[in-house]
């Protein structure tokens, strides 16, 4: 019997291998398609095939996500996904009654609330991988956690994220209202790179509290009328941004009650666009923090003080204002505290490094004596514990040229000389070392009427006004004998009954606040000057140039004061003048000098030789015109030049 099989039989199993072959083609991947790793999950091509991939939704997440599981009651949470609240939820429940114990969570409360018995112990929404008090693994901490949309009342903490036995936590809050907890509305704790994000915490005992909490992003978060703390952040809160923020009416309770309390540790936070009024303790208050930012901050209206500090290191203030609080408006402890337009009230700003500085406005009607010869603003700041110094700026009112700042330390008032003047903003700046009142004032010596009464000499053209009188035989620079500067009263002088005086012949520069610049022309030399006012002067500032420390006003026994000073160095000195100058020196004015008296060029009449109103001009005078115009000149020792005399 033959083996073979009938040619029919075999056509019918190769038919079948045929079609098994070409199934077996289309159904298996190609062999150089896939990638098998040596270790871990297999994968085809780049898609991990150990995870299986669920198909997208068109928003981007997948059907996973979508599902949502409602919860009507209290609640563990193991697994990653949706979750909504169905309803309102009441508990008697001790510990927590909604934990989160699962990443990649999302808890919807729809706008429900989930209400306990006020135990201390109790919480809310707890999100931590393992129970309270227990510690959890580093890789085994939670992440992506999202918590919105819900009203938590009645506990002792509303939410809490993370434990103080734990590390990491990472979670999401938005949307919640936290009231009427015992001790927290909500609680962070080792907690990193999370959020909150409309959170409002009313009526708890603390409103938000923070403790070992970094990288953390906080916004638009309001706490108010909390038995203690609006925002206690306490020990290494680090490297956190709250922005918009709100803590008022906080307060009484507790012996840290403040709208915001940063603790021990707290370093390189940055509060920004934050809102502190009406706390019964201080607005902010710092105890062992620094390198903590404040920036675009209102502190207003707080039982106690504006700002208080306790060693805080390295504080920055940016465009803070403090105003209108129970105790000092600022007031540092130990330490040092930064400013830069840090403004008290409407009064002033100030900026100063590294000072415990108490701060704290004044009104200049409660004063026993005010700057002489000056309408004092309403208002000044009184500065206390200054190491080094502090620049002010005031706004004034009037006229710039006749707005000066003045510093009192004692019962003795004196003009700061520091100073510079923005007319276009209203403002005049002066910097100050160490303690005392100082404010902005307006110069009120011989100021003129319309009229030119009596009781203002300076312009005056009646009989008793000697200062410009216009009486015969009585002038500014009368050349009567026996005349004097400032008096038509023949015989007499105002300076001196002595026929000789200096102030006799005078030298026709005079005016009322007329602002004197002594300036130096080349930067390779300086020199010295003096002269005498039949009235008064006192340190000035233009917009480029002042009067220093070492330029000195002495007030004589005859009605002038003497006012002596050096400049050089293409440098320059100014003063207000209210008087006539009737006497000037010059001392080594070899590198080149020009002299304005009220905006007009005074220099050959202040520097001439002989008798006042000569034409003659001194050396001095001849070397400066050379060097204006030009020419070689070479400047060897120049003998002092009198004019007046």
């Amino acid at each position: 019997m033959s083996n073979e099989r009938p040619d029919g039989v075999r056509g019918l199993l190769l038919g079948f291998l045929v079609v098994l072959v070409t199934a077996l083609v289309v159904t298996s991947p190609v062999t150089a398609a896939v990638a098998t790793p040596t270790t871990g999950a297999s994968r085809v091509g780049t898609v991990d095939r150990s995870t299986p991939v669920l198909p997208a939704t068109p928003n981007g997440e997948t059907e996973a996500r979508q599902a949502t599981q409602e919860i009507d009651s209290c609640t563990v949470i193991t697994e990653p996904g949706r979750y909504e609240l169905t309803s309102d939820v009441r508990s008697e429940m001790t510990d927590a009654c909604i934990h989160v114990r699962a990443s990649d969570v999302v808890l919807d409360g729809n706008n429900h609330t989930i209400a306990g018995n006020r135990t201390n112990d109790s919480v809310g929404v707890l999100v931590y991988r393992g129970t309270p008090g227990s510690s959890v693994a580093l890789n085994e901490t939670l992440s992506s956690v999202t918590v919105r949309d819900l009203r938590v009342t009645d506990w002792g903490d509303g939410v809490a994220v993370g434990d103080i036995a734990g590390t990491d936590t990472e979670a999401r809050l938005e949307d919640v209202v936290a009231t009427n907890n015992t001790r927290a509305g909500v609680r962070l704790t080792e907690a990193e790179r999370g959020s909150l994000l409309n959170v409002t915490a009313t009526e708890n005992r603390n409103g938000l509290t923070f403790w070992e909490v970094s990288d953390t992003t906080v916004r638009n978060v309001t706490a108010s009328d909390n038995d203690q703390l609006g925002f206690g952040l306490y020990q290494n809160v680090e490297d956190n941004t709250f922005r918009n923020v709100t803590a008022t009416g906080n307060g009484p309770a507790g012996y840290a009650s403040a709208g915001i309390y940063l603790s021990t540790d707290v370093v390189d936070n940055r509060i920004v666009d934050a809102y502190v009024a009406n706390n019964d303790g201080p607005g902010i208050r710092f105890s062992d923090s620094f390198r903590n930012v404040l920036r675009d901050v209102v502190v207003e209206s707080n039982a106690n003080r504006g700002l208080f500090g306790a060693r805080a290191s390295g504080e920055s203030l940016q465009n803070v204002t403090v105003r209108d609080n129970g105790g000092p408006e600022v007031e540092i402890v130990g330490g040092g505290l930064n400013a830069d337009g840090l403004r008290i009230g409407q009064v002033a700003s100030l900026s100063f490094r590294d000072e415990a500085i108490v701060l704290e406005p004044f009104d200049t009607a409660d004063l026993a004596t005010t700057p002489p010869n000056s309408r004092p603003a309403d208002s000044g700041v009184e500065l206390s514990n200054v190491a080094d110094e502090v620049t002010l700026t005031f706004e004034y009112e009037g006229e710039g040229a006749q707005a000066r700042l003045w510093r009192q330390d004692g019962s003795d008032w004196e003009v700061v000389t520091d100073v510079s003047v923005d007319r276009s903003a209203s403002t005049i700046t002066g910097t100050v070392s160490g303690d005392g009142r100082v404010l902005v004032a307006q110069s009120t010596v011989n100021r003129s009427t319309e009229n030119g009464t009596e009781d203002n000499p300076a312009n005056s053209e009646s009989e008793d006004n000697p200062a410009n009188s216009g009486n015969e035989g009585s002038s500014a620079n009368s050349g009567n004998e026996g005349s004097s500067a400032n008096s038509g009263n023949e015989g007499s002088s105002a300076n001196s009954d002595n026929e000789d005086s200096s102030a006799d012949s005078g030298t026709g520069v005079s005016g009322t606040d007329a602002t004197l610049v002594v300036r130096s022309l080349r930067e390779d030399a300086d020199f010295s000057y003096e002269f005498v006012v039949e009235g008064s002067a006192e340190p000035h500032a233009t917009d480029d140039l002042s009067a220093d420390s070492e330029d000195t006003v002495t007030e004589n026994d005859d009605g002038t004061v003497t006012v002596t000073g050096s400049t050089g160095d293409a440098a320059g000195d100014a003063f207000l003048v209210s008087g006539e100058i009737v006497e000037f020196r010059l001392t080594g004015a070899g590198s080149g000098y020009e002299l304005v008296f009220d905006g007009e060029d005074v220099t050959d009449t202040l520097t001439a030789d002989g008798e006042s109103g000569s034409d003659t001009v001194s050396q001095t005078g001849l070397l400066r015109s050379a060097l204006l115009a030009g020419s070689d000149v070479v400047f060897g020792d120049v003998p002092a030049q009198v004019a007046g005399s």
